[in-house]
């Protein structure tokens, strides 16, 4: 394993990129395909918000945390703003609906930054890498750990 902590920062920054370029370009796919076929605001904001759930897991799964971060505040964003259009029936929601968007984008992207930021394992994380997710080193040290106490059982 490469321990070059210049090359581990490329790398780290390649992931975020790519999950970045990857997240972008299925929302606007999905929203022209809301808008080309369905040919209404609310398929292609839907489409938006599902490019940003995906966007979201991707990033949790390539350990990119930057790119999981501002995914998720683009998610809690497009959630908040989807659910009053839909409630109001309208595109562009003025006023109070509005404010309702912004308090809305508020509480889910803390609650996002919540569950991406704990460092135990939240239901989240345990749904998305299963039950018995652990670091890659924290993931070797045990087995180096478990191997070491064998021998030292097998020796006594």
């Amino acid at each position: 394993m490469n321990k070059n902590p210049e090359v581990s920062v490329v790398r780290s920054i390649s992931r975020n990129l790519i999950v970045l370029a990857l997240s972008w370009l299925a929302a606007f796919a999905a929203v022209q395909f809301g808008t080309q076929v369905f040919g209404g605001w609310f398929a292609s904001h839907l489409g938006q918000t599902v490019a940003c759930v995906i966007g979201v897991l991707l990033a949790l799964r390539v350990a990119a945390k930057f790119a999981a971060y501002l995914i998720a505040g683009m998610l809690a964003f497009s959630v908040s703003e989807l659910l009053v259009h839909a409630y109001y029936g309208i595109r562009a929601a003025q006023g109070a609906p509005t404010h309702f968007a912004v308090m809305g984008a508020g509480v889910v992207g803390v609650v996002l930054g919540a569950l991406l930021g704990s460092n135990g394992n939240t239901i989240a994380k345990a749904r998305l890498f299963g039950e018995n997710s652990q670091p890659v080193e924290a993931a070797s040290s045990t087995a180096e750990s478990s191997t070491q106490r064998a021998i030292e059982v097998a020796r006594a």
